[in-house]
């Protein structure tokens, strides 16, 4: 393998019979091509359509093309012009600004000495900077639906659940119900044994629920110690599986278990999901486990 150590700024690439240093042919693509390239089209596209009008003006004479055809040929010229400018060029800019992002980051300074062995790998590195960028912004959209204490949906992305488990519930024939399930005296906890064992007991929650829920429900966090549930089940299964959330949960020695009140209500499918949210509270209000109390 041949290797060398010429500067960057002397490595030179032929094409057409010309020329043309790498790194002033990437400089060269910088946002402002685009309006260099519209101006001198301009001009091209306008100067015969001048000429014309200037031939004729002076000499009296027509021209062999008339004027009509040389304005809708420069018409038709400024259209193109307009597409290419926009529609291939900008692509192009966009694709020379993230190579020059991927040359930054390889850290090659201009003028030094660079090892063409080294350049050798640069598709490796491109390919593995666009992998890392993907699984970068998949996981910057997990964080975003997920809350980071108790690991349930935030209550952002509950829009999206809530109509996903509508379908589901649509294909398998059942019904769907919304509880709110709130921390009972949570603050108390927070005043006697400090905010790390408030935060324990949230997590202790968001555990309960993931342990408790099937496939096609979810759980999110709505407020400061209030939990959204959307169960996908027939009417008969509904108190069953609200008990088993609703179970106190032990927490650290020293501490009282924490209860939970649960609210539910069914859910019809042409309704919005803070119409059933509504309706939840209000059973919240009503009991203090209100398993077996839907919402009217």
């Amino acid at each position: 393998m041949v290797s060398s150590s010429l500067p960057v700024q002397q490595v030179e690439e032929q094409s057409g019979g010309y020329f043309i240093p790498v790194t002033e042919s990437l400089r060269s693509l910088r946002p402002s091509t685009r309006g260099r390239f519209f101006v001198i089209g301009f001009a091209g596209l306008s100067l015969p359509f001048a000429a014309a009008v200037s031939h004729q003006i002076t000499s009296g004479q027509h021209s062999a093309v008339p004027l009509w055809l040389l304005a809708v040929s420069t018409a038709a010229g400024f259209g193109l012009l307009w597409f290419a400018s926009h529609r291939l060029l900008r692509p192009l800019e966009q694709s020379a600004a993230d190579l020059r992002g991927t040359l930054s980051a390889l850290a090659i300074p201009v003028g030094e000495s660079c090892n063409f062995d080294d350049l050798a790998d640069f598709p490796v590195t491109v390919a593995v900077a666009g992998t890392s960028l993907k699984e970068m912004s998949h996981e910057l959209q997990k964080t975003s639906q997920t809350d980071p204490l108790t690991r349930l949906l935030t209550r952002q992305s509950t829009h999206k659940a809530f109509h996903r488990s509508l379908g589901a519930a649509s294909s398998e024939q059942k019904d769907v119900y919304l509880a709110l399930v709130d921390c009972h005296r949570l603050a108390d906890i927070n005043t006697r044994f400090g905010q790390p064992a408030g935060d324990e007991a949230l997590r202790q929650v968001g555990v309960r629920l993931k342990k408790q829920l099937r496939s096609t429900d979810w759980a999110a966090r709505w407020g400061g110690d209030e939990f959204l549930v959307m169960v996908v089940c027939h009417s008969w299964e509904i108190e069953s599986a609200l008990t088993r959330i609703a179970r106190p949960i032990p927490l650290p020695p020293g501490m009282p278990p924490l209860r939970l009140t649960v609210g539910y209500t069914p859910v019809d499918r042409s309704e919005t999901l803070y119409d059933a949210v509504t309706r939840a509270e209000r059973a919240l209000r009503r009991c203090h486990i209100a398993t077996t109390i839907p919402a009217e």
